[in-house]
């Protein structure tokens, strides 16, 4: 065969081939969803004939869909040619129309890439403003209406036919949907929405409770917010427009010459992730107060720019209504302010011979309450809460923990319950236990510090020591499956305990201890009224450390003969989980090993 033969046969073989696949992929598949189309359409005047209450009336239009032929057997299932698509149910139909005393019939199917040319899209609707929108809470919504309606086969269609639905409640917080629906003359339907956010900015709350100075004068009943599972209180504006809030409670206590470096290392890194986000570094006033005007000083300089600080004197005198405050606490806590070079400013509400006083100067190595103070940027959105104690605002979505979560994965602040006490979490160390601190004093003022030996060191191994008594005693009188033997270290002074001073250290591995005065949560009475013992000790005989009932450290000069009650520290076990609850105060998660 020579060689032009054997090129035309090739060509020939090729046209056949491509003439193949042209009927195998386009003709025959179009030629099988025509029959469909024909079957479908036969089946629908079936349907009508048999139904024909659901005919229209003169000018009108009815739907049947291919779900309704299937599921009443007018139909069987449908899958395009070769079987690679069906036929959707619910987009696929046949419309009827009256006119002039006739029916016509119009059939849509949409089997994946095969689809009817039947006109099926509705209008295109335009709006004017964009289509999610954010007002503030209080504030009037005026909807901006549409721009355009337009049909691929109506045309312009007039805007005052869309049917708008819908309501906006601006004195709630959450999120409002405006509808807007038109059909087309075949009844093809559209619907957009307009989604309305009705939010409430932090800024906007205190900007409508605060002075010409920014200073917050707002209801002291209505200004407590959640951050990081910690209950804080809006203090007012900063002039970068940042909001400054102060802890509600006493997290922790600490001496003055630490105090930077406690808020700073230890404090800031036991906030949550999600937390530090909305912090901004703020300019803490430390300037040094006299005598002479302590009480009368409104105005300060701030230092350098850091995470976490605390109120000066002059943030406490500038909060101030008819004589009293909000942020006056009831314990001894110290304020940002110097004395002079050794002393510090603490504050606290209480009687004196002279009248009521507020202010009085300690040595900066003395340990008394911290109220941290962080200043959150500008523009943060509350999701929940009226700002009530019961209530307080929220701006941060807390992950929540499910049943059978390990407690491990949880965070510091939150609390936990089990036998009856109630505890709050401090942090999860790297091996995955989690270390907890009794909420309340779990045994009153019965205890001694030390046996006959004058056992002047906490020691757990010691018997007649408060150490020995918590591990041992106490362990018998609370449920303590939960918590595992895990080493603690009893920090040793050599005179008085301050956060960053030379000290030597026990190691001893023990279910229970008691607390340490540095750790978070851990050196505030709350309301339980009674003083409990701490695990700080010193090598001075009479040098012991408690908290009393009014959430002050005592240290010096504490004899043999006291008396106090014990608050618990341990480490819940890595396969401890939670069986129920929210983390709470008021619902803490409950525990089950």
């Amino acid at each position: 065969m020579d060689k032009k033969k054997k090129k035309k046969i090739i060509v020939v073989f090729v046209v056949i081939a491509v003439l193949l696949l042209i009927w195998f992929l386009i003709i025959y598949p179009l030629i099988d969803f025509n029959k469909k189309e024909d079957l479908v359409l036969d089946a629908s005047k079936d349907y009508f004939e048999k139904n024909n209450v659901f005919l229209p009336e003169e000018g009108e239009m009815s739907t049947v869909t291919l779900r309704t032929l299937y599921e009443q057997k007018y139909v069987d299932s449908m899958k395009t040619t070769y079987d690679k698509d069906f036929c959707s149910y619910d987009k696929s139909w046949v419309k009827v129309k009256r006119k002039n005393g006739k029916y016509d019939y119009y059939v849509y199917l949409d089997c994946g890439k095969m689809k009817s040319d039947t006109d099926h899209e509705g209008p295109v609707i335009k709006l004017n403003g964009k289509d999610e929108i954010e007002i503030e809470k209080g504030s009037k919504y005026n909807d901006e209406g549409i721009k355009s309606v337009i049909d691929n086969t109506d045309g312009k269609m007039d805007v005052k036919d869309v049917d708008v639905s819908g309501k906006v409640d601006t004195d709630k917080i959450g999120t409002y949907t405006i509808q807007y629906k038109i059909s087309d003359s075949f009844e093809n339907e559209s619907v957009v929405t307009r989604k309305i956010k009705v939010i409430q900015t932090l800024n906007k709350v205190v900007e409508d409770s605060t002075d010409k100075d920014k200073i917050y004068k707002g209801n002291d009943v209505q200004n407590y917010i959640m951050f990081s599972n910690m209950l804080f209180r809006i203090v007012g504006l900063n002039s970068d427009g940042s909001v400054k809030i102060v802890a509600s409670d006493n997290i922790g206590t600490v001496n003055y010459d630490d105090v930077d470096k406690w808020l700073n290392d230890y404090f800031y890194d036991h906030l949550t992730d999600k937390s530090t986000k909305y912090i901004v570094k703020g300019s803490f006033c430390k300037s040094t107060v006299s005598d002479k005007n302590v009480d009368t000083v409104k105005s300060c300089k701030g230092n350098k720019k850091e995470n976490v600080g605390l109120l000066s004197i002059s943030d406490y005198n500038n909060s101030v209504i008819d004589g009293n405050s909000y942020l006056y606490p009831n314990n001894i806590a110290w304020t940002s302010n110097n004395q002079n070079d050794n002393k510090a400013w603490a504050v606290r509400t209480y009687f004196s011979g002279n009248g009521t006083s507020k202010y009085m100067s300690f040595d900066d190595k003395y340990n008394f309450a911290v109220y941290p103070v962080i200043n959150l940027k500008k523009g943060i959105k509350l999701i929940d809460g009226d700002g009530s104690l019961g209530d307080p605002y929220i701006f941060i979505n807390k992950s929540k923990a499910r049943a059978g979560d390990n407690i491990n994965t949880r965070q510091s602040g939150e609390y936990v319950s089990y036998g009856n006490i109630k505890y709050r979490i401090i942090d999860v160390d790297k091996d995955g236990y989690t270390k907890v601190v009794s909420d309340a004093v779990v045994m009153t003022n019965s205890v001694g510090y030390e046996n006959k030996d004058k056992a002047k060191i906490y020691n757990p191994e010691k018997k007649g020591n408060v150490g020995y008594y918590i591990e041992n005693d106490l362990s018998k009188l609370i449920k303590t499956d939960v918590f595992t033997k895990h080493e603690v270290s009893v920090p040793i002074y050599k005179t008085v305990a301050t956060y960053s001073g030379k000290k030597t250290t026990k190691k001893y591995k023990v279910k229970l201890s008691a607390p340490n005065m540095y750790e978070l949560f851990s050196g505030t009475n709350g309301s339980s009224g009674y003083s409990y013992w701490l695990i700080n000790s010193s090598e001075e005989e009479l040098r012991k450390y408690l908290v009393s009932n009014i959430d002050v450290i005592y240290y010096n000069s504490v004899p043999n003969s006291e008396k106090a009650g014990i608050r618990v520290i341990g480490y819940l076990d890595k396969d401890v989980t939670v069986l129920s609850g929210k983390g709470t105060k008021t619902n803490p998660y409950v525990l089950e090993k």
